[in-house]
C-alpha cells in the first residue's frame, strides 16, 4: 500500500529520476521478501531501487557516492550471495564497500570525530558479506579481493589524519591562509552533513547545493595542495607495501567474518581470512575455518599465561592458525608483520 501511494505521489512524468521516498519503499519491500526467503520476488524490487538511486545520486554530483546508493548495492549483493551467485554478489559488495569507505573518509574530514565514529559503527557489515561471497566464488582471485579490504581498514583514519593536518596548518599560517583553511573545513562539514542527512520535503535544491559545495571544496583543495604534499599523492596500494617489504619478511592481514548457510539461512561461528604479502610474489589468501574455536583457545592460552600455567591451547592454536599460514608462506621468512582483527 505504501509503495502504491508513493507511485501516485511521485509519478514518473513529474519525477523522471524517481524520488528518495519511492526508492526507499521499493527497497523495504525487497528487504521483507528476502527475509521471507522469497529471493526471486525480492530481486526486482532491489534492482528497481538501485536503478532509481543511481539516477538520484549520479557520480558527477556525488563523487563519493551516497549512503542510499551504497545500501542498495549492499542489499543486492547480500541477496545474490544468499542465492549462491557468489561472483555477481562480490561485484556488488565490492562497489558498496568502496563507496562506504569514501563516505566515511569524507565525513571524517568534515564532521566531528564522534560523528564519524558513529557513522562507521552504523554502517552495514558489507565487508563481512564480501569476504563470505569471495570465499565461495569460483575462480576468485585474492589480488582482486584485497584492494577492497585494504581500503576499508583505514578509511576513517585517513580522513581524520587529513583534517588534523589541516588544523596544524591553521595554527602556523598567516591570517589569509588561516581563513582559507577554515573555509575549506566549513565547506567539508556542510557537504558531509548535507549528503548524509535523510531526505526531507522541500529538498529539491539539495542536489544543486551538493554540487556547488563539491566544486568549492575541490577549488579550495587545489589552492591548498602545495601545503598538503601528502594529500596529493593519493593512497598507496598494497603492491606498494609488498615492494617495500625487506627481504625475508612477510605481511599478514587478518579479517574475521561470518558466513551464511544457504540451507538453514543461519550465520556460522566465524572464519578468519588471512591475506599474505611477500615481495615479488603473488598475494595469497588462507582460510582459518573455525574462528570460534580459535578465539576460545586464545582466551584459554592468555589465561594460562596470566596464571603462569602450561596450556594445551598453545599447541591447538599453532595447528589452527600458524600451520595453515606457514604452509602457504614458504621458506626464507624471518620476520612477520601482522595486522590483526577480532
Amino acid at each position: 500500500d505504501a509503495l502504491e501511494m508513493c507511485k501516485k505521489l511521485y509519478p514518473a512524468e513529474k519525477y523522471p529520476g524517481g524520488h528518495p521516498a519511492l526508492a526507499a519503499s521499493l527497497n523495504k519491500l525487497g528487504v521483507l521478501l528476502k527475509a521471507r526467503g522469497e529471493y526471486g520476488k525480492a530481486e526486482p524490487y532491489y534492482r528497481d531501487a538501485l536503478e532509481m538511486r543511481k539516477k538520484l545520486y549520479p557520480a558527477e554530483k556525488y563523487p563519493d557516492g551516497h549512503p542510499h546508493l551504497a545500501q542498495s548495492l549492499n542489499n543486492l549483493g547480500g541477496l545474490l550471495r544468499a542465492r549462491g551467485e557468489y561472483g555477481k554478489a562480490a561485484d556488488a559488495l565490492a562497489e558498496s564497500a568502496s563507496m562506504y569507505d569514501r563516505l566515511t573518509a569524507a565525513f571524517a574530514e568534515g564532521g566531528a570525530e564522534a560523528e564519524a565514529l558513529n557513522l562507521a559503527a552504523s554502517l552495514p557489515n558489507t565487508r563481512n558479506l564480501f569476504l563470505a561471497a569471495t570465499a565461495h566464488a569460483e575462480g576468485a582471485k585474492p589480488a582482486e579481493q584485497y584492494p577492497v579490504l585494504w581500503q576499508s581498514k583505514s578509511a576513517l583514519a585517513r580522513g581524520l589524519q587529513r583534517r588534523r593536518r589541516l588544523l596544524r596548518i591553521v595554527a602556523d599560517a598567516d591570517d589569509a591562509m588561516r581563513r582559507k583553511v577554515q573555509t575549506l573545513i566549513d565547506v567539508r562539514q556542510d557537504l558531509a552533513r548535507l549528503v548524509l542527512a535523510p531526505a526531507r520535503p522541500g529538498d529539491a535544491d539539495r542536489a544543486q547545493l551538493v554540487q556547488d559545495l563539491t566544486e568549492k571544496k575541490e577549488r579550495l583543495e587545489k589552492e591548498l595542495a602545495a601545503l598538503l604534499p601528502a594529500s596529493g599523492r593519493g593512497t598507496l596500494s598494497y603492491p606498494d607495501l609488498a615492494d617495500r617489504l625487506p627481504e625475508r619478511t612477510a605481511f599478514i592481514d587478518l579479517y574475521r567474518y561470518r558466513d551464511l548457510d544457504p540451507k538453514t539461512r543461519k550465520w556460522d561461528d566465524g572464519h578468519y581470512a588471512v591475506f599474505l604479502l611477500r615481495k615479488g610474489r603473488p598475494i595469497r589468501r588462507v582460510e582459518l575455518v573455525d574462528a570460534a574455536a580459535i578465539d576460545k583457545d586464545l582466551t584459554e592460552w592468555r589465561d594460562g599465561i596470566v596464571k603462569d600455567l602450561r596450556s594445551d591451547a598453545a599447541g591447538r592454536l599453532r595447528k589452527a592458525v600458524w600451520e595453515p599460514i606457514a604452509a602457504v608462506l614458504g621458506e626464507g621468512v624471518d620476520t612477520i608483520y601482522i595486522c590483526p582483527d577480532g
